[in-house]
């Protein structure tokens, strides 16, 4: 079992950069009345090689309910709800807001189209996919689709959702045909050839990994003249040395 969180949390954005785990725009209980909950700003960072929770830089703006991906090596929150306090109004957020490790400060990208909280995030080849959500003022769900071009950095509007979804999930499946803007959704299942196109994509990147993992495990200690290399390497598979990981593991930001 990991070292629990330093406060209890709910509506938290989480996504996983370079070896570490964040969490960030999330309810917790009012420090001066246990019966109130609030949003609040925290940022927080799981380094799963020290079994450590670690306080970053807070966010620009009191948020929960917001989704959080990883983009161009950098931690991106997207929209959420604010004003979770006394006066118990509540407001959807459109703002991107994206926080920089080598930097170690937060600045906000692009708008959404819509204010909107508890949205489906996804990438999907050069693409990300931010779907559905709430909005404040309508109090329903959505059945929006904005796309963001990773390559062009621009925000796109895509073809609406068959149906308006709030509070769900959403992953990428690694191949075109799932990945391509279009003017229409694919709601009918995909036939074998698709699905073992996928497949063979993501068990070539699990065994990547898998090997990686073992061949790291197996030597404790790393020449010098190999460091680099394995670090380089072992970072494309989402795994990190110690070694690695001091170096791209931000504890020098000053809000520890």
């Amino acid at each position: 079992m990991v070292k629990p969180m330093p406060e209890p949390l709910m509506g938290c954005g989480a996504t996983y950069l370079e070896g570490l785990v964040y969490v960030a725009g999330e309810v917790t209980n009012s420090k001066t009345n246990k019966n109130l909950s609030i949003d609040v700003d925290h940022v927080l960072c799981y380094d799963a090689v020290e079994d450590s929770w670690y306080k970053k830089p807070p966010l620009l703006q009191r948020r929960a309910f917001c989704a959080a991906i990883t983009v161009k090596r950098e931690v991106w929150i997207w929209g959420g709800l604010s004003g979770l306090q006394e006066s118990g109004q509540l407001d959807s957020i459109d703002t991107v807001d994206v926080y920089s490790p080598r930097k170690c400060l937060w600045e906000t990208k692009l708008s959404l189209s819509t204010p909107k909280d508890a949205v489906a995030i996804a990438k999907a080849g050069s693409y990300v996919y931010v779907l559905g959500g709430m909005n404040s003022k309508e109090e329903e769900a959505l059945s929006e689709n904005d796309i963001y071009d990773r390559e062009r950095n621009l925000l796109l509007v895509g073809s609406a959702l068959p149906l308006a979804i709030a509070g769900a999930a959403a992953v990428g499946v690694p191949v075109n045909y799932f990945a391509k803007i279009g003017n229409k959704w694919v709601t009918q299942e995909p036939d074998d050839i698709v699905k073992n196109q996928a497949a063979v994509k993501i068990q070539a990147v699990f065994r990547g990994h898998h090997s990686r993992r073992q061949l790291l495990s197996g030597r404790r200690y790393i020449h010098h003249d190999e460091r680099q290399s394995v670090g380089r390497a072992s970072s494309l598979f989402g795994y990190h040395t110690r070694s690695s990981l001091n170096r791209l593991r931000d504890d020098q930001c000053k809000h520890q």
